[in-house]
């Protein structure tokens, strides 16, 4: 994904009259809130936890900013009030989606959610998963 205030090259894949989509292609001008994602299973397809590439601090501001949006444009909420979103322990874990077949192997869906990972261990889902 793009994040606010960066240049990037995007492909058109879906165009409405009220609305487009598109497929990040090349971020040229990179966020300061952009990272390196610390999960190996991202540079292979992984789509479980897609807030990686955004640091943890700014991911709080664009979650907020995200509620503030669709209550303002869904809602038709002038000026939304919403509160700063809560810190959670960094303790590297994140809500993902994974898939635990009969042969215990834990597996992924791919960020494009047309086929699964074999992805071993998670860096981000906790042992008691």
């Amino acid at each position: 994904g793009a994040l606010p205030g960066e240049q990037v090259a995007v492909e058109l894949i879906e165009d409405k009259p009220r609305f487009a989509r598109g497929e990040l292609i090349e971020v040229i001008d990179a966020s300061p809130a952009r990272r390196e994602p610390p999960c190996p299973h991202v540079a292979q397809g992984c789509g479980g936890c897609p807030w990686q590439f955004v640091d943890p601090a700014a991911q709080r501001d664009l979650k907020r900013d995200i509620v503030v949006d669709a209550l303002h444009h869904l809602g038709r909420i002038a000026d939304p009030v919403v509160a700063a979103t809560v810190a959670l322990p960094d303790t590297g874990a994140a809500p993902v989606g994974g898939a635990m077949p009969y042969s215990r192997n834990l597996r992924w869906v791919t960020a494009s959610i047309q086929s699964v990972l074999q992805a071993g261990e998670s860096w981000v889902m906790t042992r008691a998963v």
